[in-house]
């Protein structure tokens, strides 16, 4: 979606995830010391044009020697190539045919990695392909074979491993665990061996975190634990700021680390919000290396006030025409309304809801979402096709443009009570579905339903809407003043039995905010 930062982080995460795989496998840590990311469709791999590997190849053959590398791997969520993964096989620092394709990227895994789950395409895919690069071939063409599925025996299909072709019988990935086979392993490990490559770096790389906080919360660090020695030799920490860009304070917490390693407890100012950092060296026996700790301290955002609340959020579905990505909706007019309890629609090829449509639609969901306490709480989508979740005005989950039941997530800090929540949902043709979750301090993943959401249940914009029209003017102050004169309930704004001064002081204030 033309975000680079996002899919440059995106890749390093997934790099990481396979790399966790390597180095409990085969003891070899993976790194990405060159990254590109293109965001527009500008760069020089044309899938209607040839083969992608071929163009890869060409492309750093012909102008991408001067990259130091062991091999290149081609990411892309492109799903109109001829296959979802090809790679050369034991070519390693192989400058001529150093090269694999991922495709058909999903852009989320599950994490911490779980085997058998339907979601590990991406990490599955890569590494894969990578395993060719090191050296192996599938897990069927071995003598015997480690499995059948890849010559069409599905007969024992469940604990296929990574080099399998389990994942085309029936179950797909769920068939899946992420591990290379020990006979994969052991091909692998003497391939290295014998590969002539040197594969062992030199120095230690400290990597920038970055991290969250609340405001007034202290935050532990553990930054060194992603920091690593490219020879395995031990490293320490060297220095560090002790007072931040914004003035805050980092306090050693010497061998608090999961492994023994030092740690930081981080404090921001009093009472600031925004983003901050600092600095730290590491130093082993062949150099040091610096790296950036950046913390976004943020702010609760406040309750939103209810005027008349109800069970469930408000739906409005709208006709759309060919869409590829979520339209202005606020532009648009719906052909129908509805309420829900839930969000918790699974993709169907047949009538999305009950909104007489199975192509082609939009649904805007409406309403509010209860946070219990005071905390930070993670939300997501699964769509089929694009989805977004706002609460209030800021876009906590952007899961936009088409695809299949992909699930993505955000999260935000909440006070405790009712916030304005907002998914809005499009699909083009084919499956249609959105389901949503909400999880946070104590309260583990959950679908968005029953008593966490409501709406109201009038058109009333504000307290000072007294005809309830959705609009604030001289009818509204008319109405008040009646109320007041005649000693009526209704004009006891601060609901402490009495009409005063107050209740008029909040009467105009509110006329004077308007309605949202």
């Amino acid at each position: 979606n033309g975000n680079t930062n996002a899919s440059a982080a995106y890749v390093i995460s997934l790099m990481g995830a396979i790399s966790e795989i390597y180095e409990r496998d085969v003891n070899t840590r993976l790194a990405v010391p060159y990254l590109r990311v293109w965001e527009s469709d500008t760069d020089p791999y044309d899938a209607n044009t040839g083969d992608p590997l071929d163009q890869v190849l060409n492309h750093w053959n012909g102008n991408m020697t001067d990259v130091d590398r062991t091999v290149t791997h081609f990411f892309t969520g492109r799903q109109n190539t001829s296959y979802g993964w090809v790679a050369y096989v034991g070519v390693l620092c192989n400058m001529e045919y150093g090269y694999g394709v991922s495709a058909h990227l999903s852009g989320s895994f599950p994490y911490p990695l779980v085997d058998h789950n339907g979601g590990n395409w991406d990490v599955v895919v890569a590494a894969h392909e990578l395993g060719h690069n090191f050296g192996t071939g599938h897990t069927h063409s071995y003598t015997p074979p480690i499995d059948g599925c890849g010559n069409g025996d599905c007969s024992d299909p469940y604990g296929g491993t990574i080099m399998s072709y389990c994942h085309s019988c029936s179950g797909g990935l769920t068939n899946t665990v992420l591990s290379f086979h020990d006979r994969v392993k052991t091909t692998i490990v003497n391939f290295m061996d014998s590969s002539g490559c040197n594969l062992i770096g030199e120095g230690v790389s400290a990597a920038d975190d970055i991290v969250e906080t609340l405001q007034d919360n202290a935050l532990d660090i553990d930054a060194l634990g992603n920091d690593a020695s490219q020879s395995c030799d031990p490293f320490m920490l060297d220095s560090f700021e002790s007072t931040t860009l914004a003035g805050g304070s980092v306090e050693l917490l010497a061998g608090q680390g999961t492994s023994g390693q030092d740690m930081f407890r981080y404090t921001p100012p009093a009472g600031y919000s925004g983003n901050d950092a600092f600095s730290y060296t590491i130093i082993g026996d062949s150099g040091s290396s610096t790296a950036n700790v950046n913390i976004d301290v943020r702010q609760l955002r406040a309750a939103d006030d209810r005027l008349n609340p109800i069970d469930g959020l408000s739906v409005d579905f709208y006709e759309l025409s060919n869409p590829s990505a979520l339209p202005d909706f606020d532009a648009m007019t719906p052909y129908m309304s509805d309420v829900v309890t839930s969000v918790d629609f699974g993709s169907t090829g047949g009538e999305f809801m009950n909104s007489g449509r199975s192509d082609e639609i939009g649904a805007v969901f409406k309403g509010y979402v209860w946070a219990l306490i005071d905390g930070v709480y993670t939300f997501t989508t699964e769509s089929d096709d694009g989805s977004a979740l706002y609460i209030g005005d800021e876009r906590v989950v952007d899961n936009d443009g088409l695809h299949g039941m992909v699930k993505r997530s955000g999260s935000i800090p909440l006070s405790a009570g009712w916030h304005a929540l907002r998914i809005e949902f499009f699909e083009n043709g084919g499956g249609a579905g959105v389901i949503s979750t909400i999880a946070g301090p104590g309260m583990p993943e959950q679908n968005l339903t029953g008593l966490l959401l409501s709406h109201e249940s009038s058109a009333q914009c504000s307290v000072a809407d007294f005809d309830l029209d959705g609009d604030l003017d001289f009818f509204d102050v008319a109405a008040f003043i009646e109320a007041y004169n005649t000693q009526s309930d209704d004009a006891d704004l601060n609901g402490d039995g009495e009409l005063n001064f107050f209740d008029i002081s909040d009467f105009v204030v509110a006329y004077e905010t308007g309605c949202p």
